[in-house]
């Protein structure tokens, strides 16, 4: 099969993401932006069908944080 460049890599990696993700405490203010649920997982030390769940349900994560789509 055919190998791809870094830069082709990079730029299907890009192509992918759909949704940029805003972690906001409970007074609504935006504490970091996201490229996508993994990288939020992360952040947090948390799996991506965590984040997944409660970005979906709106609910607070951890008692602290809500997490809402960023309009782009």
């Amino acid at each position: 099969g055919k190998k791809h460049s870094v830069t082709t890599k990079e730029k299907m990696s890009l192509a992918k993401r759909k949704i940029s993700l805003g972690l906001y405490d409970l007074n609504n203010n935006l504490i970091k932006v996201f490229i996508n649920q993994i990288d939020l997982g992360n952040y947090l030390n948390l799996s991506k069908s965590t984040i997944s769940r409660y970005f979906k349900s709106g609910k607070k994560l951890l008692n602290k944080y809500y997490i809402r789509q960023i309009n782009k």
